[in-house]
């Protein structure tokens, strides 16, 4: 993804579960942030989950220009 990242999130997790995601970030030399995104993202493809224009640019929903990339 080369698109600019303005969303944070905060999550809590396992102690162990995140030591599970620090092995496999450092396995594939990512971050903790993007082997999480990584990892959505590809069970997203998985699962066959698509955004529609929409829901992929909220911005433009909230300011009335829906459809508008």
């Amino acid at each position: 993804m080369s698109e600019r990242k303005t969303t944070a999130i905060n999550l809590r997790m396992s102690h162990d579960v995140k030591e599970l995601l620090r092995l496999a970030a450092a396995q594939q030399h990512r971050t903790l942030s993007n082997m999480l995104e990584f990892l959505i993202l590809q069970h997203c493809e998985q699962q066959g989950l698509r955004l529609t224009a929409s829901e992929s640019n909220p911005a433009a929903v909230a300011n009335g220009k829906q459809g508008a990339q």
